[in-house]
């Protein structure tokens, strides 16, 4: 327990996976061993764990609860949405079950049913920020733009400068036309929080580049791009800054990856022809095709 207080989970495992050798029926123990192991991203295996615990504490609504976290980790929704509906059955007004069971149904596609529990967990604890923001997601991608800020507003109330909902809160604002440098210093204040975060140094870029402070929009799209994983959409907003600045060749290069963005205008299609890649085609035909306008 003192080394889980600490952080050191791996080696928590080790001290713990040899006691319940020992004492299997140590259910605290399983719990605890489930915690760790739930840390470092070993899903399966906490779920062993907790199911040993559940072995012994068959109804306990907060290992439950776990198992269902572990089983999620592994991307095992099913099983996840099964034992998480087992603790709601026991206790069906839990804010955390709900909240739980709205990530499950809302990874498996299932946003009617998400938004509808996000809803029941909020009617249980209104000031619980993590469904709000989840709810205020949803709504967003739903274009439910007003209800979203609503919600934005009220958990930058509840717990001001939460970076996702400053930033999603920024964006919408931004997008309906809001002062650039006040959407510029809210990016600004999630950056003071997550440095790496991907999608507001692209954000920080295209306000930059809206003012036509080129510069400036550079070293952000360059961050960007220095951090994993790839984004069309961080490639996008290079190839769009480079060419406004005349930098033609890096900005094609980058233009090539709107090819993968998840909303494109015309879909790529394959003429069973090799792609012209400016080899010399003097004795050869060139297929000119539509893809995003007839300029």
């Amino acid at each position: 327990i003192a080394l889980q207080q600490q952080g050191k989970h791996a080696e928590a495992v080790d001290y713990l996976q040899r006691w319940v050798k020992v004492a299997p029926k140590d259910c605290d123990a399983q719990i605890n061993l489930g915690n760790s192991l739930l840390n470092l991203g070993r899903g399966a295996e906490a779920a062993t764990a907790y199911a040993a615990a559940l072995a012994i504490r068959p109804t306990a609504p907060d290992v439950l609860l776990l198992k269902a976290m572990a089983e999620q980790q592994t991307g095992n929704m099913q099983q996840a949405e099964q034992s998480v509906r087992h603790m709601l059955a026991i206790h069906p007004a839990s804010p955390e079950g709900l909240f739980t069971l709205g990530t499950i149904l809302s990874a498996q596609g299932r946003i009617d049913e998400s938004i509808q529990v996000y809803r029941e967990a909020l009617r249980y604890r209104p000031t619980m920020v993590e469904p709000m923001v989840n709810l205020a997601s949803l709504l967003q991608n739903r274009r439910q733009r007003e209800e979203a800020i609503s919600l934005y507003k009220e958990v930058l109330r509840l717990q001001p400068g939460m970076p996702e909902a400053l930033l999603n809160l920024s964006t919408m604002e931004y997008e309906d036309g809001a002062d650039s440098e006040q959407t510029r210093q809210r990016f600004l204040q999630v950056l003071e929080r997550l440095p790496d975060h991907g999608e507001t140094l692209n954000n920080l870029a295209n306000v930059h580049m809206n003012l036509n402070q080129l510069d400036e929009a550079e070293t952000y799209v360059r961050r960007r791009l220095a951090i994993p994983p790839e984004s069309p959409s961080a490639h996008g907003t290079a190839a769009a800054l480079f060419m406004l600045d005349g930098q033609w060749e890096e900005g094609w290069q980058h233009f090539e990856w709107r090819w993968l963005r998840d909303e494109l205008p015309v879909p790529l299609r394959d003429f069973g022809k090799p792609e012209w890649r400016g080899e010399d085609i003097r004795d050869k035909t060139i297929l000119i095709h539509h893809e995003q306008g007839l300029g």
